[in-house]
């Protein structure tokens, strides 16, 4: 017997591609509609889709982005520095550097 799947944040990317549909037909949203942080959300599951999209021929990922940004801008930067900045771990921080270094776009 397989065991169960874990059920997919409804509003996260698919990960078989298809892309998110913020609105399905037949289907009442009730209050969802008329909330700023519900209709932000599903737009930002959008913008990410596109970005996702547009930087796949170079693997680039938004944390990717977001580090070679900080790190072009700030070229004395310490490691625990970039973590702080990007709100993640410092070992977080060190996979993505480390990442960064094996595609060449950081030494």
């Amino acid at each position: 017997m397989a065991p169960p799947r874990k059920p997919r944040d409804t509003l996260a990317p698919d990960p078989n591609g298809s892309h998110f549909e913020p609105h399905l037909p037949n289907v009442d949203y009730g209050v969802l509609d008329s909330l700023i942080g519900y209709a932000i959300r599903r737009a930002q599951i959008r913008v990410y889709e596109d970005f996702v999209a547009s930087l796949a021929a170079w693997n680039i990922t938004p944390p990717r982005f977001s580090a070679l940004q900080i790190i072009a801008r700030n070229p004395d930067l310490k490691l625990t520095e970039l973590a702080r900045i990007l709100g993640i771990a410092r070992s977080g921080a060190v996979l993505l550097v480390d990442t960064l270094e094996s595609m060449e776009l950081v030494k």
